[in-house]
Parts: C-alpha cells; structure tokens; sequence
C-alpha cells in the first residue's frame, strides 16, 4: 500500500472547501464589477434613469432599482472579503476537529486508548497549538507560516468582535517583523504577486479584499498539509483503513453513499478515490480490516445500507 501522497478526511474536506471558495469569490467579485458598469435603464421610472437589478427568487419585488450603485458596489466588496475571511476559518476549525476526532479513533482502536477528558478539552473547542501538542506535531515546524496564520487569526477576531475595525494586535502584528519575514518568504508563482497586505489602523475598518481571504486560505491550507502529512505518517496502512471504514461505512451518516458489490470494495472505493492510496493487491483491505476487527461490523453496515453484498 502507498500512502505518500495520501490525504486525511479533514483535509480532502478543507482542499475541497477551498477549491469550490477561490471559484466562488472570483466569480462574486466580477459580479459586483460587472454591476458597476451597468448603465441606467430610461424605462426604468418617470421620474429619471435607475439601475435595475434581478432578484432572482428573493422576495425583493420585482426588481431592485438604484440611481447609482459606486458606493453600494464597494461596501458589497468589502462584506464579500469579510464574509469569505470568516468563512476561511470556520473550515479550517473543521479540519482541526476533524484532525482530532481522527487521532482519537485511531489512537482508540489501534491501540485501546481514550482521551482524557480531564486534561483535553471537548474536541469542539481544539485550537490549533492545542492539536499540535495532543497529536505530537511540533508547532516550531509551522514558523514558516505561524506569523502570518496568527494575523489572519487577530484579523478574523476583528470581523467576529469589532465589525471589522482593526484592534491593537492587528495593527502589532500587522507591522511586526515576524509576519513581514513570513510575508517575504511565502513562495509566488511566477507573474502572481502576492496581495499585499492591508494598512490596519487601530479602530478603523480593516480595508479587506477577496484576494486577501483566499490569501488567508492559502496559509490555512499550508498549515494543514504539514498536519495532514504527520498524521498519514502516525496513522500508516492501519489508520487510513480504519479511516475509510468509518467514513464509507461505519458513521451513522456515512460521507458518500457509493453501492459496490461488497464491504471491502466500499472501503477501498474511499482509500483509492478519496484518500489518493495507491494499492497493488485488494486482499490488503480484508487483512487489514481483520487486524482492527472491523470485518463483521463492516459487512453488516454494508448489508443494512446496500442489502445483500455480490460477490
């Protein structure tokens, strides 16, 4: 089984969230530029020349009319950018529990163990330092991101708490030398600069752009993939079967309801598809799935969701 270029469920949630969120900023942000050039309608009122436009479903009558759409356009920029930041982080807080319920399970069926509850906190409330040290990742090899993750971490606080107006730590780290190293040192691509960051002034709204959220998910991602691939590493053959077994299978709401011919083909569908594990022989799935014990509780979820297996 090759598992090098393997991905975690919470990471193939995140990369997904994020590929579908870079389309759909872009495509909002030419949207509200393309209202911006539209003319006045004369037919549009007796009393003078307004912009209309559609409202789609929304129960806005039949229209909306505007006499200029300048200031309406940049306000509606600027929430996109916010909206897009504070979602940016709702997924990434996804992945660090995702991340954690998997290490958990793992940890649970692989080897018997159980969180302390006494020490570790609900797993909805892990933080990202917080996961690192529960699932034996060393923060210090995220210095390359960390600045930069911790500023758009103040930033989305002042979304959160402020409406948006930049706080003391903004405007601190903002300026610090940590985040502009951070910022310098962030890999380009040739003819992509890099956005540059805004101008945060203490108690003033944050002058956010689209391109400055899905900066912010670049770092997020970046920052994920060093924990996706520790986890790979901890969790080998054992922890991505007992990975897509869950998922495919055994969950009260399985991810993907995917009718093959039997249990082992569910699972191997998800290690194959959805994880990227390359494998040789399909018989390695009905070991492994022996080792942990999950065979029988595999092939009755598969007969209770799909009925009875082909094999």
């Amino acid at each position: 089984m090759d598992i090098s270029l393997a991905n975690t469920e919470g990471f193939f949630q995140l990369h997904d969230f994020l590929e579908s969120f870079d389309r759909s900023m872009k495509v909002t942000t030419g949207a509200l530029e393309l209202a911006g050039t539209l003319a006045p309608n004369p037919a549009s009122s007796l009393a003078g020349n307004l912009i209309r436009l559609p409202v789609g479903d929304e129960p806005w009558g039949e229209d909306l009319r505007w006499r200029s759409l300048d200031s309406v356009v940049k306000s509606s920029k600027l929430f996109v950018a916010q909206m897009g930041l504070m979602q940016v982080f709702s997924a990434f807080e996804n992945f660090l529990i995702n991340s954690k319920a998997e290490h958990d399970r793992f940890r649970s069926v692989v080897y018997g163990e159980q969180s302390d509850r006494s020490t570790t906190a609900s797993v909805e409330d892990i933080g990202l330092r917080r996961l690192c040290q529960e699932i034996g990742f060393l923060i210090s090899k995220l210095e390359y991101a960390l600045p930069l993750y911790d500023y758009f971490v103040a930033m989305r606080n002042c979304l959160a708490h402020r409406s948006g107006r930049a706080s003391n730590e903004l405007v601190a780290k903002s300026s610090s030398e940590e985040v502009l190293a951070a910022f310098e040192r962030w890999p380009r691509r040739k003819g992509r600069p890099l956005p540059k960051l805004p101008d945060a002034t203490y108690g003033k709204t944050i002058p956010l752009f689209a391109r400055h959220s899905i900066f912010a998910g670049l770092v997020c991602r970046s920052v994920a993939k060093a924990i996706n691939d520790h986890q790979i590493f901890q969790f080998g053959d054992r922890g991505l079967v007992l990975m897509a077994a869950h998922h495919s299978l055994l969950t009260e709401d399985p991810k993907i309801l995917a009718p093959k011919k039997n249990a082992e083909a569910v699972v191997n569908d998800f290690l194959c598809g959805r994880y990227r594990v390359r494998m040789d022989h399909d018989h390695e799935i009905h070991r492994i799935l022996k080792e942990l014990d999950l065979s029988t509780s595999c092939r009755d979820r598969y007969r209770c969701l799909y009925g009875k297996p082909r094999y």
